[in-house]
């Protein structure tokens, strides 16, 4: 499935290239605290360079990458609390943030914002549910 929406294509949703003995994607941990932002799918916190140079580490059909307006659309600088999961399959905090199926990294604990419609349209097309929503 590929989403068409005012602002271009998204492909379909990949799953990270490597993966540890664990089963645990590689982190990419947030550099800047100054220019952190949020990702309004995952709640993963990187900076904003870090979220245009890589995109977000969970939500590869975002297309943030290279992208500087959609980064805007689908993060957020709004949020409270953080934690960071090294093992998130394996941990409890993870787990009761919902947090437990994504890879690890410094996630927040309470965000403000809210998605594009044309990326609300993609994912429940497509049966992806946002932690923003539950």
């Amino acid at each position: 499935p590929v989403l068409r929406g005012e602002r271009g294509t998204m492909a379909d949703f990949e799953e990270p290239e490597e993966v540890g003995a664990d089963g645990n994607a590689p982190a990419q941990v947030v550099d800047s605290l100054r220019n952190a932002r949020a990702c309004l799918v995952c709640k993963l916190v990187k900076s904003q360079n870090q979220f245009v140079d890589h995109g977000c580490d969970n939500c590869n059909f975002l297309e943030m990458e290279q992208n500087q307006e959609r980064m805007m659309d689908c993060t957020t600088a709004h949020f409270d609390g953080l934690a960071a999961f090294v093992a998130p399959r394996e941990s409890w905090a993870a787990k009761w943030q919902r947090c437990n199926s994504y890879c690890p990294g410094v996630y927040c604990i309470k965000m403000t914002g809210e998605l594009p419609d044309f990326v609300k349209d993609f994912m429940k097309d497509n049966n992806i549910q946002s932690l923003s929503d539950q």
